[in-house]
């Protein structure tokens, strides 16, 4: 953050709340995916799957995008999610993009 807001810091309970405020005004919202983006994701996920490719995925969480890397260990169905080599698992509703 930068140094103009330090006034505003001092004033703030430790400055959290300019941070919060700042930290709400950077968040975006979840892109739309066409129909044919969708399916061009779940192929890319099946395909490295089956292959054990080592995959990077951009995903949207809470009004921001993040990026995860990996090889695909898991697909559940039923939660709607991917694990990754990391433990880490991504829904499918948050995926942007497979690369």
């Amino acid at each position: 953050m930068s140094s103009k807001w330090n006034p505003f810091n001092a004033v703030a309970p430790g400055g959290m709340m300019v941070k919060d405020i700042m930290s709400e005004k950077e968040k975006i919202e979840k892109p739309i995916l066409s129909e044919d983006q969708m399916m061009n994701l779940q192929e890319k996920i099946v395909e490295s799957y089956n292959n054990q490719e080592f995959i990077k995925i951009k995903y949207f969480n809470g009004g921001r995008m993040y990026f995860t890397e990996g090889i695909i260990v898991k697909i559940d169905a039923n939660a709607h999610k991917i694990v990754l080599n990391s433990g880490f698992a991504v829904f499918f509703s948050q995926i942007v993009e497979i690369s």
